[in-house]
């Protein structure tokens, strides 16, 4: 599993991995220029995300992999909307596993890649909201 790194660059936010730019001027363009409209669909990303992640925690102790694919598949709309593909990609492979049932050791692997991912993604969402919110 890929490891973020942030590099710096002032220009843009870019991780070492394929997933590239977070870029929240799209997803502005689509909410009409509403800044209010945009801070909601990412407050409701972070809610989901924390949902997924103390669900997940439950769900892979115990097991229960009927309950684990229904997290997975409530949370890839989230990550695609803000376009967030590592973190997607890291939440697909779960959700493969739970159908096939394969173990509980690569869920675990799996996981801990996602709660090791997820702070640096959520600090350069919220840089990039500052940075609109500061150019209106």
């Amino acid at each position: 599993m890929k490891n973020f790194e942030r590099q710096q660059s002032p220009a843009k936010n870019t991780y070492g991995s394929d997933s590239g730019i977070i870029d929240l001027k799209p997803l502005l363009e689509e909410c009409m220029g509403d800044v209010d409209m945009l801070k909601e669909l990412i407050g409701l990303y972070k809610k989901n995300i924390l949902e997924f992640i103390g669900k997940a925690k439950i769900h892979i102790a115990n097991q229960d992999y009927e309950r684990l694919q229904f997290a997975t598949h409530k949370l890839k709309c989230s990550l695609l909307l803000l376009k967030t593909e590592d973190l997607f990609s890291i939440v697909e492979k779960m959700h493969c596993i739970c159908v096939d049932q394969e173990g509980v050791d690569k869920l675990t692997v799996l996981y801990q890649s996602f709660l090791d991912s997820y702070p640096l993604i959520e600090g350069v969402i919220d840089e990039q909201f500052f940075n609109l919110i500061s150019d209106e």
